[in-house]
């Protein structure tokens, strides 16, 4: 089976004559600074390929030892943090968020508790019109539940979990299994492949005519922190298992999936390469109505590494041609625990990888983006058009820089995510071929500061619209 890298380095060298560059943002906070802001999970709404859903993370926040708070917040558009739930001495932690259809649920946040006394796995249903359901038993016995994990949409979904430390299981319309005894953590599921870690070891079994397959170990040696995809669609998501495996005394990122035989992700990076976390990402080749042999697959990835001493977040190079990682916290602090999504939208994908940052005295979570193109040839791109905007978030004012081929006529107008007009920065005017600079400082038409978010810059020459996400903090 190929590596990620051979796949990446396949994919772009197919395409680097398009010569389209790709970049991750400037890191910005997304959590408070003042309690400790951990184990960040991520979601969109998207269901049955809709289009412009929201984006939503959800964490644990704990300002002291006896008590820990679920807490939200919408990326995509940005909004202000939520309480999910909270209660007196009582701990809440490893959120997921499933998308569901049932009735008016949107979606549903599930979670560990031990307001019982004991470990137990309760959800709570978001419905349309606003509507928060109390807190749903799903898995409360007297043992302790933890580690809760799904593939699918419920109540259709393959959930797996562990049963004091027993790796237990259960496809759509059977009953639940008992995979592994004792000791086993990190337990995961995807179209009918469960693994786990046991002993050090990556474990793996399969659901085939009903039953569960004997368990076998497919790494060899001692690994750590399995991860699968996290994609908006699913039927196009690579399926790799990609996890920390300990080789020649470093820890290096491996993929073991289908195959089970394991290759190597970041022999290119030195040090310890830790935590990863990875993504899928369709391009289209082809304008129009694409078949499926006309889109690429890239993979992005990010982890942990130590290779400058202290933790630090390490993403993909997203410009073509070049095949190493990125630092992207950049950080002089510890940097731990990188999830990392891919948000479709329209005509682009929105990587968004938000990890834990030590910073005075807590853990803050952190964010970085990226934007990439689906459509390779975009047929809505002016020949000889370009756009870029700087800073990236910005705080005060961005500026928007666009070149010309040949003498045009041009608009430029920034729009909120819903589509509707904040402001116009030009009113179809005509300019000369070269480079030209607008600014705005974050007002819409009134002179009024608009709230922080995702906005588009929406520029249409000739005719032709393109637009460029940028964020205002």
């Amino acid at each position: 089976m190929k590596t990620f890298y051979t796949l990446l380095l396949s994919c772009l060298l197919s395409l680097i004559s398009y010569g389209q560059d790709w970049q991750w943002s400037v890191p910005i906070p997304v959590s408070d600074s003042v309690n400790d802001n951990r184990n960040a999970t991520l979601s969109d709404l998207l269901i049955f390929n809709g289009f412009g859903s929201p984006l939503y993370m959800c964490w644990e926040r704990s300002g002291d030892a006896s008590s820990t708070a679920l807490m939200g917040r919408c990326l995509q558009p940005m909004a202000a943090p939520f309480v999910i739930a909270s209660l007196p001495n009582v701990h809440f932690r490893n959120p997921k968020i499933l998308k569901y259809l049932d009735g008016d649920t949107l979606f549903s946040v599930y979670f560990e508790t031990d307001m019982n006394g004991n470990w137990d796995i309760y959800r709570i249903n978001y419905l349309n019109g606003g509507i928060v359901s109390p807190m749903i038993p799903v898995l409360t016995t007297s043992d302790d539940e933890t580690s809760f994990s799904a593939d699918g949409t419920p109540p259709y979904a393959s959930v797996i979990w562990l049963k004091n430390g027993n790796v237990m299981a259960q496809e759509t319309g059977y009953s639940p299994s008992e995979l592994a005894t004792g000791g086993c953590s990190n337990p995961l599921i995807i179209s009918g492949d469960a693994f786990w870690l046991k002993d050090s070891l990556v474990w793996y079994s399969t659901f085939q005519s009903g039953s569960w397959s004997t368990p076998v170990s497919i790494s060899g040696t001692p690994c750590r922190h399995l991860s699968l995809g996290n994609d908006t669609h699913p039927a196009q998501a690579g399926i790799d298992l990609v996890f920390d495996q300990k080789r020649s005394g470093y820890w290096r990122l491996m993929n073991d999936y289908p195959s089970y035989t394991p290759d190597s992700v970041s022999d290119l990076v030195p040090g310890n390469n830790l935590q990863p976390s990875y993504c899928t990402v369709f391009i289209f080749t082809k304008s129009g109505n694409a078949e499926p042999s006309d889109y690429a697959h890239i993979w992005p990835l990010t982890f942990a590494s130590d290779q400058n001493g202290n933790m630090e977040i390490y993403g993909s190079n997203l410009s073509y041609g070049n095949f190493d990682y990125l630092n992207l916290s950049n950080f002089s602090g510890a940097d731990t625990h990188p999830q990392l999504f891919n948000f479709f939208s329209g005509d682009h994908n929105y990587l968004f990888d938000v990890w834990e940052s030590y910073r005075n005295g807590h853990w803050q979570l952190w964010m970085t983006t990226a934007d990439i193109a689906t459509g390779i040839n975009d047929p809505g791109s002016p020949d000889g058009f370009g756009v870029k905007t700087n800073p990236n978030p910005f705080s005060e004012t961005v500026e928007i820089e666009y070149q010309l081929s040949v003498e045009s006529v041009i608009s430029v107008v920034i729009i909120n995510t819903l589509g509707k007009q904040v402001v116009s920065l030009k009113e179809s005017d005509r300019e000369a071929a070269g480079i030209h600079h607008l600014k705005w400082d974050g007002t819409n038409s009134g002179g009024v500061r608009v709230t922080p978010g995702v906005y588009l810059c929406s520029i249409t020459v000739n005719g032709k619209t393109v637009q460029r996400k940028i964020i205002l903090i």
